[in-house]
Parts: structure tokens; sequence; C-alpha cells
């Protein structure tokens, strides 16, 4: 595809889990738009993407003008281009790491969609079974070195919610 038909994306990158890399202080947003991009490498044969680095903030602390300031971005610059994509995290793994934390489980450390949790009691089969039973779904490996970990697609502020609420209950009757 030539130049001339590609389409114009504008990059609006703010910080959040998808650009976090570990770093001594724990999850932290370092990765820029470019380096975000750099996992796309195929991305320039059907679009020319432009990148706009607005904020490097861990999506915990974007605050309203901050929303503020992604639409005025977008709106400024909205005759210029095809489309635009914000890449703008939630602070649902943090929040769900945290809460899963205090109910005793050990958790690896992540910076994808997900979280690796082992229970307190190390069984996470019988955890697996028993959140399956209430529609809660979450994988489960019965490879030797996973066996004792769930792993947890980081969902909506509601679905981890959910999660939490079964895992309670579950932890609760036994």
């Amino acid at each position: 595809m030539d130049n001339q038909n590609k389409k114009k994306i504008r990059l609006v990158a703010t910080g959040g889990t998808i650009a976090s890399e570990m770093t001594p202080s724990g999850l932290a947003p370092e990765l820029n738009p470019q380096q975000l991009l750099s996992f796309i490498p195929r991305i320039a044969e059907v679009c020319e993407v432009e990148c706009l680095q607005l904020y490097s903030l861990d999506s915990t602390n974007i605050r309203p003008q901050h929303w503020l300031g992604i639409a005025q971005a977008v709106r400024e610059n909205y005759d210029q281009y095809d489309g635009f994509v914000i890449s703008h995290g939630t602070d649902t793994m943090a929040y769900t790491a945290a809460a899963l934390r205090a109910l005793g489980f050990t958790l690896t450390d992540s910076v994808a969609n997900f979280l690796f949790a082992r229970p307190a009691d190390g069984i996470a089969e019988g955890m697996y079974t028993a959140l399956r039973e209430r529609g809660i779904l979450v994988r489960y490996f019965s490879g030797e070195r996973v066996r004792e970990y769930l792993r947890i697609t980081v969902g909506t502020r509601e679905q981890m919610d959910a999660l939490l609420c079964a895992i309670r209950e579950i932890l609760c009757a036994n």
C-alpha cells in the first residue's frame, strides 16, 4: 500500500499499564508511544501513525482534567487525521492486585493484562473450581511450575469486583 492510500492515525499516549515497565520502585509508565508502536512492527504497512506523548501517568492518577486534555488534543487535531488511538490505562490491575494481596494471595510481577495469583493455601485448582461454579472464569494450569497459581485476566472494575466478591465468599465458606 502506498503512502497516499494509507490512513493517517494519531496515537495519543497517556501512560497507564500498557506503557509500564518494572522499575526499582514498582510498575511505572516508562514506554513512549514510539516504543509502544515497536511492538507492532507491521503497522506502517497499513497506516501512517504520528505520536503524541500527552502524559506519562500511572492510570490510577488519571483525573477528569486529564480526560479533558485528551479531548482537547483530539479536537485541536481532528481535521488532520483519519483516526485517533488513545493509549489510556485503567486502575483495575492495581486495584485488583492490592485486593488479592489483602485476601492472602501472592502475585508475580506483571506488565501484561493479567495477574498470576497464588491463593494463600496454594490450592489454585480448588479456587478455580469454586469460581467457575459461581460463573467467574479464570485460567488454571496443571503444569508443575504453575499449578499453585490462577491466571486472572484484568477486566472492567465491575468484573473485578465480581471476582473479588466471589473470592471473599469462597474464603468465608472454608
